[in-house]
C-alpha cells in the first residue's frame, strides 16, 4: 500500500487500519489499565452525493433570485449562458467553505460533514474553487462543448466526444472511483488538493492516505472502460470516411440558411447488426416562443430540408433530420426543449 501524508500523534507503524483516529484509556473492574481504540468513520459516496444535490437545489434557488430581473440578458449568451450560474455555484462554496461555515456548505451541514485539509486546516478559496471544477467540471461536459463548438466553429460531434472521452475519463472515473475503494473515501478532487471530507466532530489525530493501491488499479480499469465505451465518438470523425465531410457539410448549410449556430452532424441507427439509417441531423436554435410556432418551425424546414439534400454529398444519407433547439433562462436557471423531425431524402423535392 502506497502512503503520503503524516499526522500528529499517530505511531505510523501501529496502524492497522485507516478508520483509527483515537483510543481512550480506562481502568477495568480488576484494575487493569486498558486502551479502548475508536474508529473515526468517513462521510461515504451517498451521503456526499445527496449533501452536493441539497447544494445544487439551493444554488439553482439563487440563482432563480438574483438574475430573474436579468433572464433576457443570460438568454442572449447563447450557448454561453450556463457560466453564469455555474460561477455562482463557485462563489456559493467559496464563501460557506472557506468564510462562514468553515468547511461546510448546507449540504454538508445537514449531513453533518465537513471538509478540511490534511492537516485538519480550514480550506481556502483557492482550494474550495478548485474542489468545484474537479467535481462539477465532468457533469458540464454538454454545456462547455456547446460553448466550445461554438466558439471554434467545430462540430459538437468531435469536440463533445473529445471533451467526453478527456474530461469525463479521467475526472468523473477517477472521483467516483477513488471515493468507493478508498479507505477514506477521499475523490481524485480531495488527493490532487490534500482536503478530506470528515465527520463534524473530527479530531485531526489519523494517518491520512493518498494513492492506495486498490482505488488506483479500481481507477485504471474504470478509465479502460469508458475508453472502450467511448472510443467511437473520440475517433468516429477522423476514422469513419463516411463522416468526413461533416465540417464541410455544416459550413454549406451555415452559408446558405445565414442562420447564426446552426450546425449538421451524422447519426446511424442499427439493427441486429444492420444499418438501418443513415442520417443528417440539422441542427437548428430557435426562439423560445417560436418552439410550439407549427409555421414557424414548418416554414423553416421547408427551407431547410432541400437545401441539406443539395449540399450532401454522402451516398449512404437517406434521412434528413431537423432538430430544433430552443432554450430560456429563469434567472441562471436554464429551460431547454428539443424536437427532432426525421424526413426520407425521397420524400425531399
Amino acid at each position: 500500500m502506497l502512503v503520503f501524508g503524516t499526522s500528529k500523534g499517530v505511531n505510523v507503524n501501529s496502524v492497522t487500519t485507516s478508520n483509527i483516529n483515537e483510543s481512550s484509556q480506562y481502568i477495568d473492574k480488576n484494575g487493569v489499565l486498558k486502551t479502548e481504540v475508536t474508529e473515526q468513520k468517513y462521510p461515504g459516496c451517498f451521503k456526499k452525493t445527496v449533501a452536493f444535490l441539497i447544494d445544487q437545489i439551493i444554488i439553482t434557488i439563487i440563482s432563480i433570485a438574483i438574475f430573474f430581473p436579468f433572464s433576457s440578458v443570460i438568454g442572449s449568451l447563447n450557448q454561453h449562458g450556463w457560466i453564469v450560474g455555474y460561477l455562482l455555484g463557485a462563489v456559493y462554496f467559496i464563501i460557506l467553505e472557506s468564510f462562514v461555515l468553515k468547511g461546510q456548505s448546507i449540504g454538508k451541514k445537514l449531513f453533518a460533514c465537513k471538509v478540511k485539509t490534511i492537516e485538519g486546516e480550514d480550506i481556502s478559496a483557492i482550494v474550495s474553487f478548485g474542489r468545484y471544477l474537479l467535481i462539477t467540471f465532468p457533469f458540464m461536459n454538454g454545456a462547455f462543448s456547446n460553448s466550445l463548438a461554438t466558439t471554434v466553429g467545430i462540430t459538437n460531434t468531435l469536440v463533445g466526444g473529445t471533451v467526453f472521452l478527456i474530461i469525463v475519463g479521467l475526472l468523473l472515473a477517477g472521483n467516483t472511483i477513488f471515493m468507493l475503494f478508498h479507505p477514506q473515501k477521499r475523490g481524485l478532487h480531495d488527493i490532487v488538493f490534500k482536503t478530506v471530507v470528515v465527520p463534524s466532530d473530527y479530531k485531526p489525530n489519523t494517518l491520512i492516505h493518498n494513492f492506495t493501491t486498490k482505488p488506483i488499479i479500481s481507477g485504471i480499469i474504470g478509465l479502460v472502460f469508458l475508453s472502450v465505451v467511448f472510443s467511437n465518438l473520440f475517433f468516429k470523425v477522423g476514422r469513419n470516411s463516411d463522416f468526413s465531410d461533416i465540417n464541410e457539410l455544416t459550413n454549406k448549410i451555415r452559408q446558405e440558411s445565414l442562420i447564426q449556430n446552426i450546425s449538421a452532424s451524422y447519426r446511424t441507427f442499427s439493427m441486429n447488426g444492420k444499418q438501418t439509417m443513415f442520417a443528417i441531423e440539422v441542427h437548428v436554435p430557435i426562439p423560445y416562443d417560436k418552439f410550439n410556432d407549427k409555421d414557424y418551425t414548418e416554414e423553416l424546414s421547408n427551407k431547410l430540408y432541400p437545401l441539406a439534400k443539395k449540399a450532401n454529398t454522402n451516398p449512404n444519407v437517406n434521412t434528413i433530420s431537423m432538430v430544433f433547439h430552443t432554450q430560456k433562462y429563469i434567472g441562471a436557471f436554464p429551460i431547454k426543449k428539443t424536437s427532432r423531425n426525421p424526413k426520407k431524402l425521397t420524400e425531399i423535392n
